[in-house]
């Protein structure tokens, strides 16, 4: 039945849902209509594609990387958009390897923060 809802839904089953064991299919696919498909929900298609575009240049992932930039376009994301998806990964990744690093007071931090 998920192999028909996907087919009906993409249009085609890609290899992607082929390499999980049978019984995870139907759950993979549930997450991801349920969630990065649903159009009801509280972030817009556009602004799910940037933080997945962010997080799969962190993971690094080609081909989350390739996928997340043409759905963020598809959902009218700009290129300066995806630019600063990208950046933001990036200046996240930075702070995070110098706040721990550096073994930055986590108590302190927050108060600082809040």
């Amino acid at each position: 039945a998920a192999y028909k809802d996907i087919q009906a839904t993409l249009g085609t089953v890609p290899d992607m849902f082929k390499t999980l064991p049978d019984v995870a299919v139907a759950g993979a696919w549930a997450e991801i209509k349920g969630v990065q498909l649903n159009p009801n929900t509280a972030l817009n298609g556009k602004t799910k594609e940037l933080l997945g575009l962010a997080v799969a240049s962190q993971i690094p992932c080609q081909y989350c990387i390739y996928f997340h930039t043409l759905a963020a376009k598809a959902n009218g994301a700009s290129d300066e958009e995806i630019k600063e998806a990208i950046a933001m990964a990036a200046i996240v990744r930075h702070w995070s390897t110098m706040l721990n690093g550096s073994q930055v007071d986590l108590a302190t931090f927050k108060k600082q923060t809040d």
